[in-house]
């Protein structure tokens, strides 16, 4: 539902601040390669998590802070 909106608000601004269609096409695609490392990197993250398993003696830098 709210991808619908962000398409009808991007071409509003796209109209308002007369941006380059070829602009526009960089961003996404862009986003889009980041979107995607973020993905690969999750599924990356979840398959090794089995195999190497959560060791207490690695502790997260945010929670050694507290």
């Amino acid at each position: 539902m709210r991808l619908f909106k962000l398409g009808r608000f991007l071409a509003i601004l796209e109209e308002q601040l007369h941006l380059k269609p070829a602009m526009i096409r960089m961003v996404r695609l862009i986003l889009n390669i980041v979107f995607l490392a973020h993905l690969l990197a999750c599924m990356w993250h979840f398959i090794a998590l089995p195999a190497c398993g959560e060791s207490e003696e690695i502790a997260s830098p945010m929670y050694t802070a507290l």
